[in-house]
């Protein structure tokens, strides 16, 4: 939440649609808080591997995850938005 800028709320249904695709796995519990203990998910070790793509206005993102070593390759690419032709103003 913090680190995605997410809402908890976002969070957790980002969670139960990943759950119920079979994408994660129960990672055990973070008692270590100080809200109520957490539930840790991963990614479901037998899936391969994952990608996410993310393109704002300025940069596309790209990770490439396999849930079984602990770290992922990241990239991002700076985009040139000069040759982009912008459609015309309303009139």
């Amino acid at each position: 939440m913090g680190e995605t800028g997410l809402s908890r709320t976002a969070v957790t249904q980002v969670i139960r649609m990943l759950e119920a695709g079979d994408a994660v796995a129960s990672a055990g519990v973070d008692r270590a808080t100080r809200r109520p203990a957490a539930t840790r998910v991963s990614l479901h070790p037998g899936l391969g591997f994952a990608a996410a793509v993310h393109v704002d206005h300025t940069a596309m993102h790209v990770s490439l995850v396999d849930p079984t070593v602990p770290c992922a390759l990241s990239a991002m690419l700076p985009l040139d938005t000069s040759t982009i032709e912008r459609p015309a103003s309303p009139r």
